[in-house]
């Protein structure tokens, strides 16, 4: 399935959807989260938190994908990026968006 949405690694489809699945996971899981401290017992809260995780996965991929193709970095970098985006996805996601996709792409 991962297949569909990054077909053959295109670097046009990373450069321009990294931001848009981050977006969409900060978005649905603000919203997940809200949803569930109310206590609203709706397919919603659930449906908003499973959609969170899997835009999480597809930006987490996207992220791992560019950092390990690049060649502007050296490999004690490559391995800092892939420990942090794997340890604190959203916090090393909203760095690497601001800040280190400049650097690495």
């Amino acid at each position: 399935m991962l297949h569909i949405f990054i077909h053959k690694q295109d670097p046009y489809f990373m450069k321009n959807n990294f931001a848009l699945f981050y977006l969409i996971s900060v978005v649905f899981s603000i919203i997940g989260a809200l949803l569930k401290i109310n206590h609203y017992k709706t397919f919603t809260a659930e449906t908003s938190l499973i959609i969170a995780l899997i835009t999480n996965l597809f930006y987490i991929v996207i992220g791992l994908i560019e950092i390990n193709k690049s060649t502007k970095i050296n490999g004690k970098k490559k391995l800092l990026w892939n420990l942090c985006f794997i340890i604190i996805p959203s916090l090393t996601g909203l760095f690497y968006l601001l800040n280190g996709r400049k650097r690495i792409i």
